[in-house]
């Protein structure tokens, strides 16, 4: 089955049940991050990775905002995708209580951040 759509040239993915990462995508392991907001995202919006997951293995993410107004969320979008090397090669990295003054957005835990315009765009 999965040959028949690689032939029709459609993605194959598989979930998995893994700490380290989300699903499969052609055999790579992706992890997807999901960020609350309440304004839709900008280019020069963050997208975080949490330095205590640093070591999960994992080939890439994929950064994903949802926006949400009172409780309902009522829109997603799809930022991007980077290779977990690329991500840490390219990030910023903020020391819990150190803020990142292009947002004036304090962290509260060691944290890798790196702008939304930095990753690559996912091409429908």
């Amino acid at each position: 089955m999965q040959q028949h759509y690689k032939n029709k040239k459609l993605c194959f993915f598989s979930r998995v049940n893994d700490y380290d990462y989300d699903f499969l995508f052609y055999g790579k392991r992706v992890d997807v991050k999901t960020k609350d907001r309440t304004v839709a995202p900008l280019p020069n919006f963050g997208c975080d990775i949490p330095n205590h997951q640093r070591h999960q293995a994992v080939d890439f993410y994929f950064f994903v905002s949802l926006l949400r107004v009172g409780e309902t969320f009522t829109k997603g979008f799809l930022l991007g995708y980077i290779s977990k090397a690329q991500f840490f090669e390219r990030a910023t990295f903020y020391v819990a209580g150190e803020t990142d003054k292009s947002c004036a957005f304090q962290y509260r835990i060691d944290t890798w951040n790196l702008k939304i315009n930095d990753l690559q765009k996912i091409n429908p």
